[in-house]
């Protein structure tokens, strides 16, 4: 049908059907649909495709389109079955329409677009004590001042850098754009537009886009995210503090600051107190009293809060600002809040004795009224799996499950607990709840029959705060005011050892990881714990060394609140490589001054004089795990063996390399060592080899490398197993394996970490 049509209306030559193809190519990838008039102005701008007006294409197409014979009404296809035939060549055979390069003339145009129409202060507002929604006639500015394809441009001008591969021109375009004033009028338009959250997702895709490309622009376009996601809030709500607050307020450090400054000499300026960087955290301004919990959607693009105000709030996690109105409905203290695993809903339990079900993206209420059946606080409430039930712990003592569509409750309550239920959580099966309670017992219950399995579990000497479910609801975990965390066996309900100790005040929260590996705790001694779930101990990870080109070592205490415990100065140029000893008793040292430098980790004095030995840069180094050695590499194609010690040298240098030796490990005995460089006798990769790790067993090397690649050997033979694994698209500068030798995690140049199988490569 649709072939006749177009042979009917579209001329045959080959320059109407090419002109019929360009047209209906706009028009297909155009992200949302556009008037006549709006394409054609952004039509002009494309540097790549054959000249046509829209109008002169569609106008004889009103049996398959609408908006064709006005220039204000979209053009949409009167059936979503045309536009599937135009992109199948089987179907549409002369006049298939393949998407060749719009997404690169569509991205060109939306620049060229806002270059064209972006300007100051685009709607004439007049003062900067007013809010957004406080301008009357704000509305019909916009629709004036801001025209639809200016809006377009605005809005999804990285939706089509995002659709098109690197092109060096398009780059040039965009450093030209963000390089000016015109950066701030894009963000001007899309907070008077009430698009402002829609920013940082489009710099962040500028940055992906860029990868290894244009890195000024690359972060220029980070220190706009910094930027929307500090001053978002205050520009969203009233758009002239875009330049008259949040410009002058960014940090001194702040290129957006250094580069657009210039062109604003009238606005205020800090004096003193200035800050030089940008923070390390966003905070989520808008609650009024207390935050009791927050959670993730299950896509990680939003953040649901519940208050002492009585209020829930979602919140944008990219721009940190608040999605939508405050929902309100409870009329005392939200203490729990959770997300439907479809992110469509959010229950909210409170202080009032009810739960409320909210519609994420109306805001509004589901139900005439909150689900009402616990005759005290509601203190946790959790969705099964599948969405459709609702489970409940009250100050009541009791448990209650609910129906989400009919928003009833199912059952009678479930007693068991003799206190407060503080925690509710369902098994990943959706057939088992678990419950904890301020009577120090675990609770187990049978979804279908709401009947308790087995007898409580004892063990916490305190209160239970916190209870999880295993992903393969093999284990549950509780938290405790006894500042313990206990792993209990689902089957048989009795604990797997003895519980985990190290937190020094009330254990609020506990996680399982996806892979049932790791338990997380969060306490409230200001701490975050990870334990291994099979060995059942915590490593203490106090103390972080670190290496900088300023020449300094820096020794940070992560139980301490400054961080920093001490800065230490003693080599006399940039240090490449740090180690510590396995008992965190000393570090050691590798510098670009070629020595190697010990230090006492405890008190951060050098502990002996710069080991010399090296006639060059020091690029890796590391201690024993017997604690008895130090190794070091170096650029000049050596390898020094010292006495941990004494910090003497043991017998002479170690050479062999035709290159500088990049990367040094031991391996797990402290009888072997693996070097990487330029010429590794292992040989498989073709360029130099970056870093250099053994198994736990001490039976296989990993290998990083300047060619990309990463490498896996058999120590006894020094074969290669299989090929280099292939994946990253940089230089791979760190690898190590997993402590079960089963994987192997990889950071690359190409920012990105990436972990890889060793059984598959």
């Amino acid at each position: 049908m649709y072939i006749s049509i177009l042979d009917e209306i579209v001329d045959d030559s080959d320059e109407g059907r090419a002109e019929f193809r360009s047209v209906m190519r706009q028009i297909l990838w155009t992200a949302e649909p556009l008037p006549i008039t709006s394409l054609n102005m952004i039509r002009q701008h494309f540097p790549m495709e054959v000249s046509a007006d829209i109008s002169d294409v569609v106008g004889f197409m009103a049996t398959l389109l609408s908006g064709t014979t006005d220039g204000v009404t979209p053009i949409r296809p009167l059936h979503s079955s045309f536009y599937d035939f135009l992109t199948d060549a089987s179907r549409s055979g002369p006049f298939y329409v393949d998407m060749a390069d719009v997404q690169l003339n569509l991205a060109w145009a939306c620049l060229r677009e806002m270059q064209k129409g972006l300007k100051f202060n685009i709607c004439g507002l007049e003062s900067s004590y007013l809010r957004n929604s406080e301008v009357s006639d704000l509305e019909k500015r916009v629709q004036d001042c801001i025209p639809l394809h200016l809006s377009y441009s605005c809005r999804f001008w990285a939706h089509h850098v995002g659709c098109t591969s690197f092109n060096s021109y398009l780059a040039e375009e965009l450093q030209a754009f963000f390089s000016t004033e015109y950066a701030l009028f894009w963000l001007e338009v899309l907070s008077l537009l009430k698009f402002s959250r829609s920013s940082i997702p489009a710099l962040s895709t500028l940055v992906e886009w860029l990868k290894h490309s244009c890195k000024e622009l690359s972060l220029v376009a980070s220190d706009m995210i910094k930027f929307v996601q500090t001053f978002g809030l205050a520009i969203s709500t009233s758009t002239p503090h875009l330049y008259l607050s949040a410009l002058p307020f960014s940090p001194e450090k702040s290129l957006l600051l250094c580069k657009l400054i210039q062109k604003f000499p009238n606005i205020a300026k800090v004096s003193n107190g200035h800050v030089t960087h940008w923070p390390t955290a966003q905070h989520l301004r808008g609650h009024t009293g207390q935050v009791y919990l927050v959670t993730f959607s299950p896509n990680g693009s939003w953040i649901a809060s519940g208050s002492h105000d009585k209020t829930v709030r979602l919140w944008d996690v990219h721009s940190g600002m608040q999605i939508g109105s405050t929902l309100e409905g409870h009329t005392a203290t939200v203490f729990s809040v959770a997300f439907s695993p479809d992110g469509r809903f959010v229950a909210s339990g409170s202080k009032d004795d009810t739960i409320c079900l909210w519609d994420v993206h109306s805001g509004t209420q589901l139900g005439c009224s909150p689900l009402q059946g616990h005759t005290d606080s509601v203190c946790s409430v959790a969705f099964s799996p599948n969405g459709k039930l609702i489970v409940s712990g009250s100050a009541d003592d009791s448990v209650r499950l609910w129906d989400v569509e009919g928003g009833v409750a199912i059952g009678n309550p479930m007693h068991g607990h003799t206190d407060v239920v503080s925690s509710v959580a369902f098994s990943s099966d959706g057939k088992l709840v678990v419950s904890g309670s301020y009577d120090r017992t675990i609770s187990l219950w049978d979804v279908d029959t709401g009947t308790q399995l087995g007898d409580p579990m004892k063990g916490h000497t305190e209160l239970v705060r916190s209870v999880a479910f295993s992903p393969d609801n093999r284990w549950i975990m509780s938290g405790s005011e006894d500042n313990t965390v206990c792993l209990w066996d689902a089957f048989t309900h009795t604990p797997t050892g003895s519980p985990f100790q190290g937190h020094t005040n009330v254990v609020w929260s506990v996680a399982f990881s996806p892979d049932c590996k790791w338990i997380v705790s969060g306490s409230q001694d200001c701490s975050v714990w990870l334990w291994d779930v099979h060995s059942e101990y915590h490593t203490d990870s106090r103390w972080i060394v670190s290496a900088s080109l300023e020449n300094t070592i820096s020794l940070w205490d992560t139980h301490a609140s400054s961080k920093m415990a001490a800065a230490l100065s003693g080599n006399t140029g940039r240090v490449f490589s740090v180690s510590i000893s396995p008992d965190g008793s000393q570090l050691a040292t590798g510098s670009e001054d070629s020595t190697v430098c010990l230090w006492d980790a405890h008190t951060g004095s050098q502990k002996s004089n710069l080991l010399k030995g090296h006639t060059d840069s020091i690029y890796s180094i590391a201690l024993s795990p017997d604690g008895n050695l130090l190794v070091s590499a170096s650029q000049d194609e050596t390898i020094c063996v010292w006495d941990a010690h004494t910090h003497c040298l043991r017998g002479s240098l170690i050479k062999g390399h035709t290159g500088g030796v990049r990367s040094i490990s031991f391996s797990p005995d402290s009888t072997c060592i693996v070097s990487g460089s330029e010429g590794l006798p292992f040989r498989g990769h073709t360029e130099a080899v970056y870093s250099v790790a053994f198994s736990h067993d001490g039976s296989q090397v990993v290998s990083g490398s300047a060619d990309n690649s990463i490498c896996l050997w058999t120590v006894n033979t020094g074969r290669m197993i299989g090929k280099p694994i292939q994946g990253h698209t940089g230089s791979v500068f760190s690898v190590a394996f997993s402590s079960d030798s089963k994987w192997i995690v990889s950071g690359s140049k190409d920012n990105t970490i990436r972990v890889w199988e060793v059984a598959t490569g």
